[in-house]
């Protein structure tokens, strides 16, 4: 699931570069990969590209907290939540890797569109996360007791005699 929202993140950024594009008609075939790099230093696709990647990077934890091999629901649970605090912060702020970027000094701040862009796309994503993964919070805490390193196992020295 996680790989279908990560590849589907990945195909917005693509759709998005490539409406860019098309509203650039080149008349050389050459010049598409000038217009291509017209677009890349373009303030809002550059800032967007690095907030994706604040994202990605966020929820690329939650995945890897899912494929662990001795993971719990527990476990999970507790990385969903913090994935949703984070997500639910780049909503007003910006993540470290967007922060790099635009503290340089030859970039400018990001603009309104950009700024509702980020809103409206967060939000989707933290409904999306809240119904597919609606559970109990009691039940998901509760369920750590199964983890095995969180239970001390101490094997007598005769065991084997």
């Amino acid at each position: 699931m996680m790989c279908y929202q990560r590849y589907s993140n990945s195909f917005f950024v693509f759709l998005l570069i490539r409406s860019k594009i098309q509203m650039i008609r080149p008349t050389e075939r050459t010049a598409k990969g000038k217009n291509f790099l017209t677009l890349l230093k373009q303030t809002d696709v550059l800032h967007f590209i690095y907030f994706l990647w604040d994202v990605v990077s966020c929820l690329s934890k939650v995945s890897e907290a899912f494929q662990e091999r001795d993971t719990t629901i527990g476990d999970v649970y507790i990385e969903l939540e913090a994935a949703k605090q984070v997500l639910e912060k780049y909503k007003e702020s910006d993540g470290p890797k967007l922060r790099n970027i635009v503290g340089r000094k030859d970039q400018k701040q990001p603009t309104v569109s950009f700024n509702s862009a980020r809103r409206k796309l967060l939000g989707g994503l933290l409904d999306s996360i809240n119904t597919r993964f609606e559970v109990d919070a009691d039940i998901m805490k509760a369920s750590r007791i199964v983890k095995l390193q969180m239970w001390p196992i101490k094997l007598s020295e005769d065991k084997g005699k």
